[in-house]
Formats: C-alpha cells, structure tokens, sequence
C-alpha cells in the first residue's frame, strides 16, 4: 500500500508540473494583453476604441466573405475575461515565422483579394491563409483627444501625442494587408492601406493541472486525467 501511495504522489507532482489547460476561475476564460504570439496559443484580437475594447468575432457559418463582427468587451489589469470561446482565434505556426489563424470552429482565416473582406477555408492550404505579425508594436497614439494608448494607424507619434501604442500588424502574407478595426462599420477588416485602429492580442492564462476546467487543481483532475488517458470522457 505504501509503494502504491508513493507512485500516486510521484504521479500527481508530474501532473501538476507538465499538465497546463486554460484557466476557467473566477467565471470564464481568462486573456493576458500581450506583444507577441506563441504558436499553438488561443487570442482574442481587441482594439482599443473611443467606445472601449472591441473583440473581433467569427465570420458567420454560412457567410462566404465578410468582416468579422465586433463585440464590447472589457479589461481589468489587462486581462479579458470570456463566458465563451466564441471570439477565440488559435495562432497556429505556418513557418518562417508565419502563422494560421484558425477560430473556435476550426475554420483557417484568409484573404485574398484588396477589399477589405475576410474568408475561411478548410484547410491550412488554402490561398491567403498565411499571416506574418510585421513588428510586435506598430502604430502609434494619436494623443489626449482620443487617448494615449489608442493604436489608430498613421498616427505619428508627437502629433497631438505622446506614446506608442500597443497595437500589431498582423499582415495577410499574400495580398500584404493588415487587420483593422474600423469604427464606420463597427467591424474588423482587412486593407493595405491606413484605415482603422490596429488590434492588440489577449493570449489565454493557463492553470497548471485544471483537467475538468472548474478553476482548481484537486485529485478531481487526476480522476479526469487518467479517464482520458483510457479513452474515456473527462
């Protein structure tokens, strides 16, 4: 029985060290700001308006092209805390420091023509799916008007201004444009040219050992552990 216990809590103390799953405590998913992205990561993509935080959301199941919706949201100590994964986006590497964006449905975001409409596709094959951050801070604060820290695109900084904002140019590799919240339309697109504000990325905290998700790590996610392990549901 003593050897038994002794391997349980070799077991346990490596679980807890190598198991990491989204932290759910406190009521939802939880969103660190961040200046870079790491590949196999979930984000949500925010911009910084004079109405508040925007949450760029999936384009619609059935729609072919489109702009991806905008939806209110808010931050505390930069963090971002969600009830659903809807506005999720995993950054998957596409190499040469390169990346698939992919949404909780699994569907690759793409664009490939100049306007400023999104699609999805299938697979990570398909044209335009390939996205490249160009900086890991770009656009500047357009100043006290419109708030420091505000990341709209062709702002120099000084003018009216004082500080760079946090925003990041996630550049379409084929057709060179860039994600952008556009205030006349409430939406996310995507253009070559300056018009919006830059998004800023919120990557998902993790909690070591939280198989079920319930916010704590107790002998109930060893329990979950082993019946996936087995092939079972956590």
């Amino acid at each position: 029985m003593n050897s038994r216990k002794c391997c349980l809590a070799v077991f346990w103390a490596l679980f807890l060290a190598l198991v990491a799953v989204p932290a759910e405590a406190s009521g939802g998913m939880k969103f660190k700001k961040v200046t870079a992205v790491s590949a196999g990561k979930r984000y949500v993509m925010a911009a910084l308006t004079e109405g508040g935080l925007k949450l760029a959301g999936p384009l619609a199941a059935n729609a072919g092209t489109g702009f991806l919706p905008a939806t209110a949201a808010t931050a505390t100590d930069d963090v971002i805390t969600l009830a659903d994964e809807t506005p999720v986006f995993t950054f998957r590497s596409a190499g040469d420091d390169a990346y698939y964006i992919v949404d909780a449905e699994g569907r690759y975001l793409t664009h490939t023509a100049s306007a400023g409409a999104f699609g999805t596709a299938a697979e990570a094959s398909a044209a335009g799916a390939k996205w490249a951050l160009s900086g890991t801070a770009s656009g500047d604060g357009p100043g006290p008007a419109t708030g420091d820290d505000m990341p709209v695109v062709g702002d120099g900084q000084g003018d009216s201004g004082s500080s760079a904002a946090e925003g990041l140019k996630i550049v379409n590799q084929l057709t060179q444009s860039y994600i952008q919240y556009v205030s006349s339309s409430d939406a996310f697109g995507c253009y070559a040219t300056e018009m919006g504000v830059l998004p800023e990325l919120y990557e998902e905290m993790t909690l070591k050992g939280d198989v079920n998700r319930d916010g704590e790590v107790t002998i109930a996610d060893l329990t979950a552990l082993v019946n996936i392990l087995l092939g079972k549901k956590a």
